[in-house]
Order: C-alpha cells, then sequence, then structure tokens
C-alpha cells in the first residue's frame, strides 16, 4: 500500500465554510488512506510563536492546497504559508473559490483546480465542482506518489527539474518574479525539453518586459510542439507588449484555429485590435470572449473601454455595470464607468464612481485624475488643483502637468500654469497641446513673441490645429501685423469652418483694416452660429467708446449697433 500523503490547506479565516466543505470531500480519500489533511483557523494575528508552528506543519506537508479568494489574496497568513512552501519545495495546488486578481492564471503546468480555473462559486451544482477539485487532487497525489517510487523511471535530474518547476510557480503567485525566473532557469537546465518551463519563463520574461527573450523561449516551445496553443499565445502577447500588433494577431489567429473555445485568447486578440484602434473588430473578440465564459470581468471592462471610445456611453456603462457585479473591488473598473459617465455630461455620477475607486485604492493616480477633469468641467478649481496634486504625487503624468496647468490658468495663476505647461513639455518634447496651452498664458502675460514661438512648434507638431492658428492670429493682431492675423484666421476656418471665434476674431482684424462689409459678414457668421458677439465684445473692450479710444478706429453704426445690442 502505498504511503498517505499529507496535505496542508491554506485559507482566509472568511473562506472557513469552503475550507470544511473541501476537507468533507477529501473524507474518502482519507479513508483510503491516500490523504490527511492539517489547517487551522484560528490563527492570532501576532502571535509568532502560533504562527511558527503553522510554518512547520507547512515544512512537514507533501503539498499545500490553496483556496484562491479576494481574501486568500490579500492575506499575510497564506504569503507566508505560500513562501515556506516555496522554499521546501512542496508542490502547490491553487483551488479557485472566486474570480479574483488571479495574475498568472494563464501559467503552463499550474494544477489550477476546478478544471479549466473555473471557480467554485461559478459551478451551478456546486458540489461538482468540488469532485472536480477531488478529482485534481487525487491525480496530483498519483502522480507525486509515482516520482516517489524507487522503482519509478523518473529520473533524479527530472524530480528536481519538477520541484524547480513548481517553485517557480508559487514564486509567481507571490509575484516574486525575479526569483521565478531563475527557477524556471533551473528547470530547463536540468530538463531542457519541459515546454511548461519554456512557456512560464516566456511569461516572467514579458512581464519584466524583455520581451525578445519571451518571444525565444516561445519559439522554442514551438520547435518543440508546432501546436502548442499557449506558445502562440503568450508570443502573441510578447509581440503585442513590443508593438508588433499584426504579428500578434496573427499568433492569436493560430492559438485560435488550433483551438477554438479558448476566451482568453480572444480577449487577448481584442486587446490587439484595440491598440489599432480597429474598435468593431475588438468588440467582436470581446463579445466572443464574454460567449465562451459570461463571467469573464476583463473582458466586459474592455468592451465598455472600446464602446466608451466610441461615445456609444450606454453601451459601455452595461459593461461596467456587468463588470463591477463580477469583481466589485476593482478600482479600475469603476475609473472607467466614471470615464463614461463623464462622457455623457453626468459629472455627478462621474464623480461618485471616482470616489469609490479611490475609496477601493487610495494610491490609485488615474482616478485622481480622472476626478480633477470632472471638478475642472464643473468650475470646482480648487478641488481640481488638489486632485491633480495628489495624482502628480502618486505617478509623473504629462497630461496631468497639462491639466492642473489649466486650472491655474483658469484662476488666473499664470506663472503656475507655465511651470506646469514646461514641465508637461519637458516630458513629452511632441505634445502639441502644451505648447499650444503655454501660448495661452503667454498671451495672459503679454509675452507675445513667447506665445507666438509656442504656437508656431503647436502648429509644427499637429498642423491641423485650427484653434492654434486662431490664437496666433489674435497675437498677431495684438502685434499690429494685421495680415498675418487674417492669413491665421483664414486657415483656422478652412481646417474648422463651424467654429464661431475665428469669425469672430477674423472680423476683429478686418475691423483694424476697415474692410467694413467683411467685418460686418464676419460678425453675422459669428452670430448665426450662437456666438453672443456683443458679450464677447464687452468682455475685450467694454464699450464702443473704448475701443475707439484705444484702436483710434471709429466704428460704423451698423456694426457698433451689433456689438452692443443684447441677443435674444
Amino acid at each position: 500500500m502505498k504511503k498517505s500523503l499529507k496535505g496542508f490547506i491554506s485559507y482566509s479565516h472568511e473562506n472557513k465554510a469552503e475550507k470544511n466543505r473541501l476537507i468533507k470531500f477529501l473524507a474518502v480519500m482519507k479513508e483510503n488512506n491516500e490523504l490527511t489533511t492539517w489547517h487551522d483557523g484560528d490563527i492570532i494575528a501576532g502571535d509568532a510563536a502560533r504562527q511558527e508552528d503553522i510554518l512547520k506543519e507547512v515544512a512537514n506537508s507533501d503539498l499545500l492546497l490553496f483556496l484562491v479568494s479576494a481574501d486568500s489574496l490579500a492575506s499575510e497568513g497564506c504569503k507566508m504559508e505560500l513562501e515556506e512552501a516555496s522554499k521546501k519545495g512542496i508542490t502547490v495546488i491553487p483551488i479557485l473559490l472566486e474570480h479574483c486578481d488571479w495574475k498568472y492564471h494563464q501559467l503552463s503546468g499550474v494544477e489550477v483546480l476546478p478544471d479549466k480555473g473555473k471557480p467554485i462559486s461559478k459551478w451551478e451544482d456546486k458540489s461538482e465542482g468540488w469532485q472536480n477539485v477531488v478529482d485534481g487532487v487525487r491525480e496530483a497525489i498519483n502522480k507525486l506518489q509515482s516520482q516517489a517510487d524507487p522503482e519509478s523511471d523518473i529520473s533524479e535530474e527530472e524530480l528536481r527539474a519538477e520541484a524547480m518547476f513548481h517553485k517557480g510557480n508559487v514564486l509567481m503567485m507571490l509575484e516574486q518574479i525575479d526569483m521565478a525566473l531563475e527557477a524556471y532557469s533551473e528547470a530547463i537546465k536540468l530538463s531542457p525539453n519541459n515546454p511548461a518551463a519554456y512557456i512560464n519563463r516566456g511569461v516572467v520574461y514579458n512581464d519584466k518586459k524583455e520581451y525578445d527573450r519571451a518571444i525565444a523561449d516561445f519559439d522554442t516551445v514551438l520547435q518543440l510542439n508546432p501546436r502548442d496553443t499557449s506558445a502562440y499565445n503568450g508570443r502573441g502577447n510578447a509581440y503585442k507588449s513590443k508593438g508588433m500588433i499584426d504579428r500578434a494577431i496573427e499568433d492569436y489567429n493560430m492559438a485560435i484555429q488550433l483551438e477554438p473555445d479558448l476566451a482568453g485568447v480572444y480577449y487577448n486578440r481584442g486587446n490587439a485590435y484595440d491598440n489599432k484602434n480597429n474598435y468593431d473588430s475588438a468588440i467582436e473578440n470581446y463579445s466572443t470572449a464574454i460567449q465562451l465564459n459570461p463571467n469573464f470581468a476583463e473582458a466586459y471592462n474592455n468592451r465598455g473601454n472600446v464602446y466608451r471610445d466610441k461615445a456609444e456611453f450606454d453601451l459601455a456603462i452595461e459593461d461596467f455595470n456587468t463588470a463591477v457585479i463580477l469583481k466589485p473591488d476593482c478600482a479600475e473598473i469603476y475609473t472607467n464607468r466614471g470615464d463614461a459617465y463623464n462622457g455623457k455630461g453626468m459629472v455627478n455620477r462621474a464623480i461618485e464612481d471616482y470616489n469609490q475607486a479611490i475609496q477601493l485604492n487610495p494610491i490609485y493616480a488615474s482616478a485622481y485624475h480622472n476626478r480633477g477633469v470632472t471638478y475642472h468641467k464643473k468650475r470646482d478649481y480648487s478641488l481640481a488643483i488638489e486632485d491633480y496634486n495628489m495624482a502628480l504625487e502618486l505617478e509623473t503624468n504629462t497630461n496631468g502637468y497639462c491639466n492642473r496647468g489649466r486650472a491655474y490658468h483658469e484662476i488666473g495663476a499664470y506663472d503656475l500654469a507655465i511651470e506646469d505647461y514646461t514641465k508637461a513639455i519637458e516630458s513629452n518634447p511632441d505634445y502639441a497641446e502644451a505648447y499650444y496651452y503655454r501660448g495661452n498664458a503667454y498671451t495672459k502675460k503679454s509675452k507675445f513673441d513667447h506665445a507666438i514661438e509656442d504656437y508656431n512648434t503647436a502648429i509644427q507638431l499637429k498642423p491641423d490645429y485650427a484653434e492654434a492658428y486662431s490664437d496666433r492670429g489674435v497675437v498677431y493682431l495684438g502685434k499690429g501685423q494685421v495680415d498675418r492675423a487674417i492669413r491665421d484666421h483664414d486657415e483656422a476656418i478652412r481646417l474648422e469652418p463651424n467654429v464661431s471665434i475665428a469669425y469672430y476674431n477674423r472680423s476683429g482684424a478686418r475691423i483694424c483694416l476697415q474692410e467694413w462689409e467683411k467685418a460686418k459678414a464676419d460678425l453675422t457668421t459669428a452670430k448665426d452660429m450662437g456666438m453672443n458677439i456683443a458679450v464677447a465684445f464687452r468682455a475685450n473692450f467694454g464699450s464702443v467708446a473704448n475701443f475707439e479710444h484705444i484702436s483710434g478706429i471709429q466704428l460704423p453704426e451698423d456694426i457698433a449697433a451689433m456689438l452692443t445690442s443684447p441677443q435674444p
């Protein structure tokens, strides 16, 4: 009779009921002398001696059954138990209780239970899910016993390679990727034809942004087995990370051709199409992923992002609502839904979602930044600046500097605005908008040559930048270069013929040339487009008398009436 193995159950206190359920389903294995289990649900926080006893039990076990949930992933006790298992080379079998941030679920050879990583919570008949776990545990025990059999054909080197491979898997769960890389490399050294070790090392290299090394490992797997879908998927991910999107799609296509029901590969191909701004193909792939796995929260989230980018905000919000139900503790989904509410103009609903995201993740820079943008829209500039400050403390971001600069601009703090625009430009010298906004700030400070220089750069970087042409035209007019001002306004109108401010600004240049009919035509066009030209004129000059005093130009009565009469 083969020796009974000992299994240590690692779990969070919040999952005590699931732990008890597992023990009941393992009862037959205990009666058959296949497996005995040890667990302790009464760990006292801070009791070092008690924790030491528990780690000794881990060290004396043959395998560790890790009940995976959001709670256990956050548990320091579970982390210590996994680390001890890794040190001792103990096989770890993750048992998924619920959808959670199971970061490395696509690692090859990780014996995740139930089958195909379908969490217990998503089985219609949960007893079927638990029995699937028992079958998987029994298979793992048989494998361990075969390896321990003195008459086994498995060599000592192969056993060591297997141990190092499993150690790498545990280290990946603990996000200790450098140590995992060493373990996988040692496994490959001991067993050079182990495709799973190459795949997992490729995943690590991709995570470390060493994309060429990742691709080389996936290439090796495909030389060993040209039909390995995990290798095509992994290599596709590496190509996508390198920006080689078409090559990535080719690999995803091959994986899907070999195995058409892989939800994760459709999801990855959807991400690749999204990177190409091929939104319809991205949506089609996310939809297939959802059809294959209706609980795929990330697919709902990313499809929602694409709908948002297409300005189909209601469909986006519908997807984010589903994603929130599936992953209620994911701050990113709330932030994305906030962005969709922003797109609909529902700024208060947007702020509610950003608040929730920040509550879930108090160091989430994007949530602070986007909430700042929303406060900015509401003209709550002080609150906007507070959020931009927090976002920039957490993460240097060119948009953050530019947006905070705009908020400072709105409250008249032009020097602070210029300082932020300059930081944005230093971070990204090709950021046309930062030059444009800095040009506006220089204009407010009457530094017209600096303003023109910035507008020039903005136009050079973005030749269709109508606003930059229009505002440069205003500065040229202020410098008395009327012809150049008109040329810039002409170009702004050519680029964006439906923007009223360009016609209004061009009318000012034509008034200076006393081209009265042309000036009147531009004012009429601006007014017909809905601009209140009298309000704009008063904001600039106060009154006709003041304008005439400053400019030395006497306005015709009809134009003076247009610029002073209130519009209905």
